[in-house]
C-alpha cells in the first residue's frame, strides 16, 4: 500500500478525464450530497496562512515552528442509488515551512488520504458512512549525519463506520454530531529499519484510539466545529477546534486550534499544540 501513493496523481487524473466534468461542475459544499452530480467538497478546504505550534516531545525538527498549513478535499460520485451514493474521496493535507528562508522553505509533511465509502440517504436527520481508507505521507528511509537510517515513512489502512445525526434548529442553523469508528487493517512488522515493506507505525492506535467524535454547530453564518479522539488505555488523544465566518462569497475567515497527537502522520506519536488563522473555501 505504500507504493499506492505514487499512483495517486494518475488515479485522480483518470477520474477527471473519464467523467469530463472537471471544469463543467463546480466543487461545492452542497449540503444535499445527492444533488452534487460528479464532484463536490468532502472535508473542509482551507489554508492557514499562519500556523504556529509548540511540539512537546521531539525538538529535532523542524527549525521553525511557524508554517503554512493547507488542506484540499473532494469526493467523486461513483454510483447513485435510491438508498444512498457510492463515493471516491481524496484529501491532501500539507505543512509548508514557508517562513524558513534559511532552509529553502521546505514542505515538512504532506499526508495523502484516498478512500472509498458508501453514504446512505438521510432519513430524519440520520445518515451513515461505511468505507475503507488509506493514509500515508509518501516518506522514505533517510540517513542522518552519522549514517544511521531514519524511517520517515508513515501509513495505515482502516475500515470505518460513521453514523451522523443533523438537527435543524432553524432554516439557517443546525447542530450535527458524527461518530467515526474504525478498525485498523494490520500489516506485517518491518524486518529492518531500511526495509520499505512492513508496518512502520504499528502502535498508531495507542495515540489515535479507534473512535473520533465530531460536533458541528451552525448559527446563521457562524460555524463552530470540534474533533476529539482518545485512547482511554494509553490516555492519549487529540482535540481540534475550528471556527469560520464568511467575509466574501465562497470565502470564510478561519481560526483553528489543535492539541494532542496526530495532527500529521509524522507527528502521530508527538504531542503538539497549534493555532492558526487563514481562509476557508468550503466548510
Amino acid at each position: 500500500m505504500k507504493q499506492f501513493v505514487k499512483f495517486l496523481p494518475i488515479i485522480t487524473a483518470l477520474l477527471f478525464f473519464t467523467t469530463g466534468q472537471l471544469f463543467a461542475v463546480n466543487i461545492t459544499e452542497d449540503s444535499n450530497e445527492g444533488m452534487s452530480r460528479f464532484f463536490s467538497a468532502h472535508k473542509p478546504n482551507y489554508i492557514l496562512i499562519y500556523n504556529s505550534y509548540h511540539q512537546a516531545d521531539d525538538k529535532s525538527f523542524p527549525s521553525t515552528e511557524d508554517e503554512i498549513k493547507f488542506q484540499f478535499s473532494f469526493k467523486h460520485n461513483l454510483m447513485w442509488l435510491d438508498f444512498g451514493n457510492l463515493y471516491f474521496g481524496y484529501t491532501q493535507k500539507s505543512f509548508w515551512q514557508i517562513y524558513d528562508d534559511e532552509n529553502s522553505r521546505p514542505f515538512r509533511e504532506t499526508n495523502y488520504n484516498p478512500e472509498i465509502f458508501f453514504r446512505t440517504a438521510e432519513l430524519s436527520g440520520l445518515s451513515l458512512d461505511i468505507g475503507v481508507e488509506h493514509e500515508s505521507n509518501g516518506g522514505t528511509v533517510e540517513y542522518d549525519s552519522g549514517g544511521n537510517a531514519v524511517d520517515k515513512s508513515r501509513s495505515w489502512n482502516r475500515a470505518y463506520l460513521s453514523p451522523k445525526y443533523k438537527y435543524e434548529i432553524s432554516k439557517s442553523s443546525f447542530f450535527q454530531i458524527e461518530l467515526k469508528m474504525w478498525d485498523q487493517i494490520d500489516e506485517n512488522n518491518k524486518s529492518s529499519n531500511t526495509n520499505e515493506l512492513g508496518d512502520e507505525n504499528s502502535d498508531i492506535d495507542s495515540y489515535y484510539g479507534s473512535k473520533e467524535l465530531r460536533l458541528k454547530l451552525k448559527l446563521d453564518d457562524l460555524i463552530v466545529s470540534t474533533m476529539s479522539r482518545r485512547n482511554f488505555t494509553s490516555k492519549r488523544g487529540a482535540f481540534q477546534l475550528d471556527v469560520s465566518y464568511p467575509i466574501y462569497t465562497g470565502l470564510y475567515l478561519h481560526l483553528q486550534f489543535f492539541e494532542g497527537y496526530g495532527e500529521s502522520l509524522i507527528d502521530y506519536n508527538n504531542s503538539k499544540t497549534t493555532y492558526g488563522v487563514g481562509l476557508m473555501f468550503t466548510r
